[in-house]
């Protein structure tokens, strides 16, 4: 199971007037593979223009039409993905970070899993 700090956005940018949606999740950022599969997903909905992802965010920019496109499909496209929480709804949310504060040992604990997973990947190369 995923922890849910993962699994909410880490940025949200929503001009649904526009339709335009950049969203930044922790459980993409260098990963590549998912978020390809995540951006074809979102592509094929109907009124999806364009998408755009960004492995070193984790990020996702998606350009659609307002007139034929919920946010809700987003929503369900993600969460089908696992990379949102159910209970997390993107309509209503501020135009502004989502800014979460950890407590020091979370910090610590998430920054020595990233230089672990570095010290692996780079020594095995």
């Amino acid at each position: 199971m995923i922890p849910d700090e993962f699994l909410h956005p880490s940025y949200i940018h929503h001009l649904p007037a526009i339709g335009r949606l950049r969203i930044n999740f922790k459980i993409l950022k260098n990963n590549p593979k998912k978020l390809r599969r995540v951006a074809k997903d979102l592509a094929d909905l109907p009124g999806v223009q364009e998408v755009s992802v960004s492995s070193a965010t984790g990020g996702l920019l998606v350009l659609y039409s307002p007139d034929c496109l919920d946010i809700e499909a987003i929503e369900s496209v993600l969460s089908g993905h696992e990379i949102l929480c159910p209970n997390m709804c993107l309509s209503g949310v501020p135009n502004t970070p989502v800014i979460r504060e950890f407590n020091p040992l979370e910090v610590l604990t998430l920054y020595l899993v990233e230089e672990t997973a570095k010290w692996l990947i780079f020594s095995l190369v």
